[in-house]
C-alpha cells in the first residue's frame, strides 16, 4: 500500500488490526496495578495505621516514604489514579466521574473512622490490639480496592491473543 488510492488487501488489513489490538493490550497491560503494588499499598497504609493508632512519631516519615514511593511508581510506569484524570477530562459527563469521586471520598471517610477508632482504642481506652486490628482491616481493604480498582489483563484482547 504506496499511495491513498490503494485498497489495502485482506492480509494488510488483518495485519493493521492486529497491530492496533496488540498496541491496545499494551496499554491495558500498563495501566493495570502489579499484583506488587496492591501488596506494598496494603502494607504501607496497614502499617501507617498501626502506627497513628499507637501515636508513633515514625508515622510521619512511613507516609513520606510512602507517598514518594507511589510518586516515583507513578513517574516509571507513567499511570496515574485514573478516576481523578477521568473526572477533570469529563467533567460534562457527572455520572461516572461523580460516581467515582464519591465512592473516593467515602472509602476515605471509612478509612480515616477506622483509623481513628484505633488511636481512640489504644490511648483512650488501654486496648493495645485495637491499633493492630485497625491497621490489619485498612490493609485488607486498600488490597481489596487495589485489585478490585485493576482491569483484567485480558481485557479487550481477542480469543486468539490471550494467553
Amino acid at each position: 500500500m504506496t499511495d491513498n488510492t490503494e485498497l489495502p488487501t485482506a492480509r494488510e488489513a488483518a495485519e493493521a488490526l492486529a497491530s492496533v489490538e496488540r498496541m491496545r493490550s499494551a496499554g491495558l497491560k500498563r495501566g493495570r496495578f502489579p499484583r506488587g503494588f496492591a501488596v506494598a499499598a496494603a502494607l504501607w497504609t496497614g502499617a501507617l495505621t498501626t502506627t497513628v493508632g499507637l501515636a508513633s512519631p515514625t508515622s510521619i516519615p512511613l507516609l513520606v516514604l510512602g507517598l514518594l514511593g507511589y510518586w516515583l511508581w507513578c513517574r516509571k510506569t507513567g499511570v496515574w489514579i485514573w478516576f481523578i484524570r477521568l473526572w477533570l477530562s469529563q467533567r460534562k459527563q457527572v455520572s461516572q466521574g461523580s460516581r467515582e469521586l464519591r465512592a473516593a471520598i467515602l472509602v476515605s471517610i471509612l478509612v480515616g473512622g477506622v483509623m481513628m477508632a484505633g488511636y481512640v482504642g489504644g490511648q483512650s481506652f488501654g486496648l493495645a490490639w485495637a491499633p493492630f486490628v485497625a491497621g490489619a482491616i485498612v490493609a485488607v481493604v486498600t488490597f481489596v480496592l487495589a485489585e478490585i480498582a485493576s482491569p483484567p489483563v485480558h481485557q479487550g484482547l481477542s480469543e486468539g491473543q490471550r494467553s
